[in-house]
């Protein structure tokens, strides 16, 4: 069951407006038609839509000309340590 964190997340609610009088509201996304009652015969709201951003593609190019940089680490590079933090005695002996 998810929280209230996850309800904000995914978010479906839509922003309807009043071309007549501008009053804007949000409904949920099952909502396909909304009249507003500003006028006697009632007037229907638009959808109000977000601007999306466009996905682009990067070129090969573009790729090559960022420095890219990893870290690396290995077993080789970890020091044994007892349960208080500090570096066991015989970390540095071979057997």
């Amino acid at each position: 069951m998810k929280g209230p964190s996850g309800r904000i997340k995914i978010d479906v609610r839509r922003f309807w407006k009043c071309p007549t009088c501008g009053t804007v509201i949000k409904l949920d996304g099952d909502v396909a038609q909304k009249m507003c009652k500003c006028q006697k015969d009632g007037v229907w709201m638009k959808i109000v839509e977000e601007p999306t951003q466009k996905r682009v593609m990067a070129s090969i190019q573009t790729l090559k000309d960022k420095e890219i940089k990893a870290i690396v680490v290995t077993t080789d590079d970890v020091v044994p340590t007892d349960n208080s933090g500090k570096q066991a005695e015989n970390s540095g002996e071979e057997s």
